[in-house]
């Protein structure tokens, strides 16, 4: 609804353009492309070839303006994921990046299923230090043991923790910003990471 006739002008404009050389990278001399894809704009270092179908990618957060993004911007972008610091309790790596659903931080664990905790603002990705990163995370922990009905597994494409949650309205399923009622006629307790994602979807 927020759509003007000239942003559509324009987006057909970039789709017919094709994808924008930003620079060369120094290190690799590889190509550094803007690319517009089903999710949006991301940054991809790399030809697509078939030894290489899926180049490095970055997808391009909401704060850049895609006509207005730069090499060096796009550079620090593929340097991502940034390693923050090392959990305290497992000795695990905490890390701030981009994905999907925006800016986040993530606490790799143990066992293989990595906690993620939604930041504000890109600037953060970067900012961020290692006290405020651990703080972030265990107050994530402390909700999600008051609230949390059943961990689920990592959706496929964006690697984040799928979750049934109990709040203030019934029980939801939780992946990223995203959170999807759980439908009377299922048992939260039930519930399958497929049928999940499809509630996800839905929403």
């Amino acid at each position: 609804a927020d759509l003007a006739f000239e942003s559509l002008e324009a987006r057909l404009e970039q789709q017919q353009e094709g994808p924008r050389k930003l620079g060369v990278d120094s290190e690799t001399e590889e190509p550094v492309y803007l690319k517009n894809g089903p999710y949006g704009h991301y940054i991809q270092r790399g030809e697509d070839t078939e030894d290489s179908p899926k180049p490095e990618r970055e997808s391009l957060p909401d704060e850049l303006d895609p006509e207005d993004v730069t090499f060096e911007q796009a550079e620090m972008l593929l340097a991502l994921p940034r390693e923050i610091t090392e959990h305290p309790d497992d000795g695990q790596p905490v890390e701030s990046g981009v994905g999907r659903y925006g800016p986040y931080i993530r606490h790799q664990r143990e066992d293989a299923k990595a906690n993620y905790e939604n930041l504000d603002s890109l600037r953060e990705v970067f900012s961020i230090s290692a006290d405020e990163a651990i703080e972030l995370l265990e107050d994530d922990d402390d909700d999600d043991n008051r609230n949390l009905i059943q961990s689920l597994g990592e959706d496929p494409d964006s690697g984040e923790s799928v979750r049934v949650l109990d709040g203030r309205y019934g029980p939801y399923v939780n992946l990223g910003d995203t959170n999807a009622s759980v439908p009377d006629e299922l048992d939260p307790e039930g519930v399958t990471l497929e049928e999940a994602l499809e509630l996800i979807e839905d929403k």
